[in-house]
């Protein structure tokens, strides 16, 4: 889902705890979400693969956690 409310830019993928892009967020990259294992589907390589969703840093879901490397674990995470 792509993000289009006013004010709600930090609450983006691209600053989310879950946002997997090792060494691409300050470039503007798209990533990848790891709140989830990798979904299973059909490949042309093979009978399965997985992967993570793709993802924009501009979309937004409603399980939005702040990533705060300092504290060592996601802010708010779940058990």
């Amino acid at each position: 889902m792509t993000q289009e409310h006013g004010g709600a830019a930090s609450r983006a993928c691209g600053s989310c705890a879950y946002f997997g892009a090792p060494g691409l967020e300050s470039r503007g990259e798209d990533g990848t979400c790891r709140r989830y294992p990798p979904r299973v589907f059909a490949s042309a390589a093979g009978p399965l693969a997985t992967a993570f969703p793709k993802i924009s840093q501009r979309d937004w879901c409603g399980e939005y956690v702040e990533h705060n490397p300092s504290a060592g674990v996601a802010a708010g995470s779940r058990p």
